[in-house]
């Protein structure tokens, strides 16, 4: 069996549209575009994350989700631990 590294698999989740996998159709985020980077829906997109993360990461504990905007572009920050590991202070920035 294949298996996708955890920077991959977050990179994956971030990327995928609710939806739009048949069979594994809650497997994604919420799109949140034309929404304004208000903190209602910076905070619903957080939570989706975290919701997303937990549901099909089992291999991490998050730290932190912090989010960046430069040039119009929203980027999430990612901090978390490796359960396996105990590595701590991972951190992945994915595009939004």
């Amino acid at each position: 069996m294949f298996l996708l590294s955890i920077e991959e698999n977050i990179k994956r989740i971030l990327k995928t549209n609710k939806y739009t996998k048949t069979l594994r159709p809650l497997y994604g985020l919420d799109r949140h575009i034309d929404k304004t980077m208000s903190l209602k829906n910076l905070s619903a997109l957080k939570e989706d994350i975290v919701t997303q993360l937990e549901t099909n990461e089992p291999r991490i504990n998050l730290n932190s989700i912090d989010f960046e905007n430069y040039e119009n572009n929203l980027s999430v920050k990612i901090q978390y631990e490796e359960k396996e590991n105990h590595q701590t202070n991972k951190i992945i920035k994915v595009k939004l």
